[in-house]
């Protein structure tokens, strides 16, 4: 089990730089899971591909297609974000991080599992909560 974020959620999505390693984290087998919160946030990474004009209108739905396609799969177990919120909100507080980023850390706790990121930041407030991390 592993708790995957939305910087590695939308690094696969978007095909940015090293998306393939995201891929053996997204095995059903390795039974990954994230809070509902991830979709959203990758939604809106295709938005800013789009509004930045890195991106079409109509690559960006393609993008999201397959975004929805892992969302509707069930590929990755999607917990409720309030499971996590009151433990989000003190991790946010300690370590100065938005609640946003704050609940894959909780959510990784809760589970005493890995969280896979490609964030630096938050691979090493996880290092300090003693959270197994896989940065990307």
């Amino acid at each position: 089990m592993t708790v995957i974020d939305t910087s590695a959620l939308s690094r696969f999505i978007m095909r940015e730089q090293d998306w393939k390693g995201v891929i053996p984290y997204l095995d059903p087998k390795a039974v990954p899971y994230t809070v509902e919160l991830a979709f959203t946030e990758a939604t809106n990474v295709i938005g800013k591909y789009i509004i930045k004009h890195l991106i079409d209108t109509q690559e960006g739905m393609e993008f999201f297609n397959d975004l929805l396609a892992i969302y509707e799969s069930q590929i990755i177990v999607i917990e409720e974000n309030m499971k996590y919120a009151s433990s989000a909100l003190s991790i946010g507080i300690t370590y100065n991080i938005p609640v946003y980023d704050s609940l894959f850390l909780a959510q990784a706790q809760h589970h005493n599992t890995t969280l896979v990121t490609c964030d630096a930041k938050q691979a090493n407030i996880a290092d300090e909560l003693k959270i197994p991390v896989e940065l990307i």
